[in-house]
C-alpha cells in the first residue's frame, strides 16, 4: 500500500524505506521534489486516513540525518496544507 509513494522503496529486510532519496545539488528542484513528495503523502493520507504517516516519514529522514532541500520542501507543503486546514 505505502508503494503508491513514488519515493518508498523496499529495504533488504523486506521492510519499507520511507524516506528514499538521493542528493539533489539544485535547491529548488530539491524543495520542488520535497513539495511533491508532500502532495503524495497528503493524498495518502486522506484516502487511507493515516495521519501517523507523515510522523513515520519524518523520523525515518531524521534517523538518517538528511537536511536535504527536499526534506525541506516536503515539511514546507505539509506545514502549509496544516495551516489551511486549521483555518
Amino acid at each position: 500500500m505505502l508503494r503508491a509513494l513514488d519515493f518508498v522503496t523496499a529495504t533488504d529486510k523486506g521492510g519499507v524505506d520511507l524516506w528514499s532519496t538521493a542528493a539533489n545539488e539544485d535547491w529548488h528542484e530539491g524543495c520542488r521534489i520535497g513539495r511533491n513528495r508532500a502532495e503524495q503523502t497528503i493524498d495518502f493520507i486522506r484516502e487511507h486516513q493515516d495521519a501517523a504517516l507523515i510522523g513515520r516519514i519524518i523520523n525515518t529522514a531524521v534517523a538518517k540525518q538528511d537536511s536535504s532541500s527536499v526534506l525541506t520542501g516536503f515539511t514546507t507543503r505539509i506545514s502549509e496544507e496544516l495551516i489551511v486546514s486549521a483555518a
